[in-house]
């Protein structure tokens, strides 16, 4: 993480009600959620930061859900997320 003791949470997630849900579940002081609406959002993300813990939906509107886990899990960087 950037800041010791700080978790980064990226959120890949297109449906605005599941957001909020996910803020409130996740709500801390230790996290630091960085929320995109879309998988190409997701990869300009990750080129600037590996997340400690990426929350995804299956459903996005310019990917298959399944494929960019796959895509996540190829990925040296991303792939112990």
């Amino acid at each position: 993480p950037e800041d010791e003791g700080s978790v980064t949470v990226l959120v890949v997630e297109s449906d605005p009600a599941v957001v909020e849900a996910i803020r409130r579940a996740l709500a801390s002081p230790a996290r630091t959620l960085v929320v995109v609406g879309s998988a190409a959002a997701a990869r300009l993300a990750l080129a600037e930061r590996t997340p400690d813990l990426i929350v995804q939906a299956i459903a996005l509107p310019d990917a298959d859900g399944r494929a960019f886990l796959g895509e996540l899990r190829g990925d040296p960087r991303t792939a112990r997320v």
